[in-house]
């Protein structure tokens, strides 16, 4: 199944919780990057309902920019609630049943987690890269297409390692 950007984020807040992890707004966007394009290229269909929007900065969800602009530089500490606000309460997050997306949620933290936001920002600005490609073309969006054939071998190499 595919999922609304929040839905998406507040999944991966649970994990960052469950591994005393907090995540920062822009690793959040980076690891919510990685794992749509771990879904698209492991699971044939995209993660996020939503598309990529191809910002100066690298690849964004203007949705999730917006509900959590007033975090700053800060770790979350919370889940993004209906209105866009942070709160402590259950987060609407994809159900555990979709093993699959667990599944690939799991392999993505394992191997992304261990960067800095910075470090997952640089990767995502390389020559070449589905962003990088969408700012050449001055198009408002990345292409899924392009974003799956990026992840691809990384999905072959990651599951080859595990």
């Amino acid at each position: 199944m595919t999922y609304p950007i929040i839905t998406v984020a507040n999944t991966i807040l649970e994990k960052a919780v469950s591994e005393d992890s907090p995540l920062t707004h822009m690793k959040l966007q980076k690891m919510a990057y990685c794992l749509h394009g771990w879904h698209l290229a492991a699971a044939d269909a995209p993660a996020c309902v939503e598309p990529v929007e191809a910002w100066k900065y690298g690849p964004v969800w203007g949705t999730l920019y917006h509900a959590l602009k007033h975090n700053g530089h800060s770790p979350i500490f919370g889940f993004i609630g209906p209105n866009g606000e942070t709160s402590a309460g259950i987060p609407d997050a994809v159900p555990t049943t979709e093993g699959r997306f667990h599944e690939i949620l799991e392999e993505v933290w394992r191997k992304y987690s261990p960067y800095t936001a910075v470090q997952l920002s640089n990767m995502t600005h390389q020559p070449g890269t589905p962003w990088a490609k969408a700012r050449e073309q001055h198009t408002p969006f990345i292409d899924n297409d392009e974003i799956k054939r990026r992840f691809q071998q990384e999905v072959m190499k990651g599951l080859s390692d595990a």
